[in-house]
């Protein structure tokens, strides 16, 4: 076994090598930083027990820590500028979803304003568990400073993390909450309170309707963010009382964030529930259902929620027709996970100088304030293509 680890090892970094290599400078290398200000942003921050390290026993996924301290609502502070050009690997799920992509240009962007050296790792999707073990490997092995993790799973590559945090490697996870023991920081959106927002949003808009038929399309069943949407709507709706009497969930669907799988479970579940009144679920899901109602002549009969809004979803809004997304801040998040990776390699202490959990803001976008949106500070460029190498 141990033979086999290695030889998958040295594989990742030979493919590493080749992509490094074949990417030669990419463009963004020689651009400097867009100029597009992200802060101030507040912030719900935990900070850890004094002289105690972090523990996740006791964790639920989704919710913090028992021995975390907090929240503290707090207007987070950015660093100026590194004082090296350090070198930070990155490792997220895919770029299949264009939330991903927006991902790939806030790092990116905020790297260029630290003047830090970025590698950039795709697993290839929510599956490739395997795949993204040999690229944390690949990264601590060519020397990075610290590292930004979003994983696959919140909890199979915490072994991994345990043995690279015992090398010294120092970790960051992002986006996607972590159950790992060994890391630096974690900062997420709240997915939990998420779909508690999506099932408030619907429950105003349905007050004194005795039936209410919502099939959810969560995403991929591995990571935390897809339970935690579905979890929160379900635990307000039970609160109010609502759940299963009024609010009726027909249909639930796992899969992979891509829009084409998304359109086949949607599809699915039309073929036998046409009479269902909402479609619930992630950015891909919702765009896809668009076109899923009117291929069958549904729009307007069936309404669309997305958990998160992405490019796509965006434009769908705007033309009216989703009729509600959260807003997670996902540009805010990665550039603030990114400046966490930084602070604590310049030596602030995580869970005392500088928060250990920290989780952005919600907000909700509509067709009645989409218009009021800045697409690029949601987004970035409009012609973003992503990139595996940024240079300072």
């Amino acid at each position: 076994m141990k033979l086999k680890r290695k030889l998958l090892l040295y594989t990742a970094l030979l493919i590493t090598g080749i992509l490094i290599l074949a990417a030669g400078t990419p463009a963004f290398c020689g651009e400097v930083w867009s100029g597009i200000k992200w802060w101030p942003v507040k912030t719900s921050n935990w900070y850890l027990p004094e002289g105690q390290t972090y523990s996740a026993k006791g964790k639920v996924v989704g919710r913090i820590a028992p021995m975390l301290l907090g929240p503290k609502e707090e207007e987070y502070v950015k660093l100026e500028k590194a004082k090296k050009p350090w070198k930070i690997g990155v490792l997220i799920p895919h770029l299949k979803d264009p939330y991903w992509v927006t991902a790939n240009w806030a790092l990116a962007d905020e790297a260029k304003r630290l003047g830090i050296n970025l590698w950039f790792k795709s697993a290839g999707g929510y599956t490739e568990v395997n795949t993204q073990l040999q690229q944390l490997e690949a990264l601590h092995t060519m020397g990075m400073d610290g590292m930004v993790l979003a994983s696959v799973h919140s909890s199979a590559l915490c072994k991994v993390v345990k043995e690279l945090a015992s090398k010294g490697a120092k970790i960051v996870t992002a986006g996607i909450d972590s159950q790992c023991n060994d890391i630096v920081s974690n900062v997420i959106a709240p997915y939990i309170a998420n779909g508690r927002r999506l099932a408030e949003w619907l429950d105003k808009q349905t007050k004194g309707q005795k039936e209410v038929k919502v099939a959810w399309f969560p995403g991929p069943s591995g990571p935390s963010w897809p339970i935690d949407s579905l979890t929160g709507f379900k635990e307000y709706m039970k609160e109010i009382g609502r759940l299963d009497t009024q609010v009726k969930i027909v249909a639930v669907k796992w899969g992979d964030s891509g829009k084409n799988i998304q359109l086949n479970l949607i599809e699915n579940v039309l073929q036998a529930r046409p009479d269902i009144d909402y479609i619930i679920g992630l950015a891909p899901a919702a765009d896809a259902a668009v076109q899923a109602l009117a291929e069958r002549g549904l729009e307007g009969k069936i309404k669309i929620l997305a958990s998160y809004v992405t490019q796509p979803v965006h434009a769908q809004i705007k033309a009216g027709k989703v009729a509600d997304a959260s807003i997670e801040h996902q540009v805010e998040l990665f550039r603030i996970a990114l400046n966490q990776i930084v602070k604590v390699i310049e030596g602030a202490t995580p869970g005392k100088d500088i928060p250990f959990q920290i989780a952005t803001p919600l907000g909700d976008l509509t067709p009645e304030n989409v218009d009021q949106s800045v697409y690029e500070q949601l987004f970035g460029p409009k012609d973003w293509q992503p990139v595996f190498r940024v240079k300072p």
